[in-house]
């Protein structure tokens, strides 16, 4: 199943927002869903807009769980219906007409037999087993530091915001960010201090760091955070030396490849987070991948050079020793596979015009007899 149809209960030529939906819904709804809920009608004043699950996923930088979320949050407030396949894949959004004053949702129809569609439009459901990158599925690659990730309340945040430096500290990431934090964004600084047990101070600086380097994506941060846990990292002189190592990496990469005037994208500097950390390589040994690169391709190429470096990964190598000895072997090994040369003496040619017995001659025997002639 591929499509979504998106139908309402009310018709609409323009984007209305029911004061109900702002007086009773808006004020205990998380803010990220209320951007959902305030998008979808927006589609429906505007039928020939392309309305796809990734396409709002991607204009919202949410994952699909996130998406999901805010969707079924409006249906338990009975301001949606989501109805599914057989494969239990979503199928249709419905937005039901809010209750008037007084009214609780519980108490709202849900007979679906005398709704008329007021739009139909096609939602593409995204290929859950090859999906296509964008900004959601690049939120999605650490599995792990979002499958199981709580959702804190608004009661929950009070609560943390009453221990020492919690409140201060999403006061000053706010100013770094130079924006009010979302919910979501709330609720990833607390995952940090809740589950990853990061200090506040280590927080401050995890953002401070990252800012400098003007990244100021929470979801960046949280990658950062994420690598940062993984590695054991829980204190501000460990996260120091970590983006000393890192930032060292780097300048030394960015001169062996003769990178000037800009700065690495994500991709390059995670392929020297892989040669670095999962590697364990020296940056002696990145320096000599690099500069064969150059001498190879008299281009900075950081896939050629994640080649060698891959290669010496699985041929076990240690130091710069260990790729004199490999080289070695190369050497070695291409000289035995060469064809000796043939040393046959060379033999005459036969052809029609020596094809038969060569005379001799007496060539001083010769020169005597003219002169005898010549007397004569």
């Amino acid at each position: 199943m591929d499509t979504i149809q998106l139908h309402a209960e009310h018709t609409a030529s323009q984007t209305c927002i029911p004061n109900q939906f702002i007086d009773s819904y808006m004020p205990n709804a998380n803010g990220e869903y209320v951007k959902v809920y305030l998008y979808l009608l927006r589609l429906l004043s505007a039928p020939n807009t392309d309305c796809s699950l990734t396409k709002l996923a991607e204009l919202f930088e949410y994952s699909m769980r996130e998406l999901n979320r805010a969707l079924t949050y409006w249906e338990r407030m009975g301001l949606l219906e989501l109805q599914y396949n057989n494969d239990k894949e979503l199928c249709k959004i419905t937005l039901l007409q809010i209750p008037s004053p007084g009214t609780s949702p519980d108490d709202y129809p849900k007979s679906r037999d005398k709704i008329s569609p007021l739009m139909s439009t096609e939602l593409k459901v995204p290929d859950t087993t090859n999906p296509a990158p964008n900004k959601a599925t690049e939120a999605e690659v650490s599995s792990t530091s979002t499958a199981s990730r709580p959702e804190y309340t608004k009661d929950d945040v009070k609560n943390f915001s009453k221990q020492e430096g919690v409140s201060e500290l999403l006061f000053i990431a706010e100013q770094y960010l130079k924006k009010p934090l979302t919910q979501t964004e709330v609720n990833t600084f607390l995952y940090w201090y809740d589950t990853l047990h990061f200090s506040t101070d280590l927080i401050e600086y995890l953002v401070e760091y990252c800012v400098s380097r003007e990244h100021r994506s929470v979801r960046y941060m949280d990658k950062v955070a994420i690598s940062w846990s993984e590695a054991g990292i829980h204190d501000v002189t460990q996260a120091k030396q970590e983006a000393n190592l890192y930032n060292q990496a780097n300048y030394t990469v960015m001169k062996a490849l003769g990178i000037k005037g800009r700065n690495l994208v994500e991709l390059e500097t995670t392929m020297i987070q892989k040669w670095t950390n999962d590697y364990g390589f020296s940056l002696d040994l990145i320096t000599e991948a690099c500069s064969r690169t150059i001498q190879s391709t008299h281009q900075p190429s950081f896939e050629y050079a994640d080649k060698i470096l891959t290669n010496w990964h699985k041929a076990k190598v240690k130091e710069l020793s260990d790729v004199e000895k490999l080289d070695a072997s190369f050497k070695n090994a291409k000289k035995a596979s060469e064809r000796p040369v043939s040393t046959t003496a060379s033999r005459p040619v036969v052809n029609r015009f020596n094809n038969f017995n060569q005379r001799t001659y007496d060539y001083d025997q010769l020169e005597q007899q003219m002169l005898n002639r010549n007397r004569n």
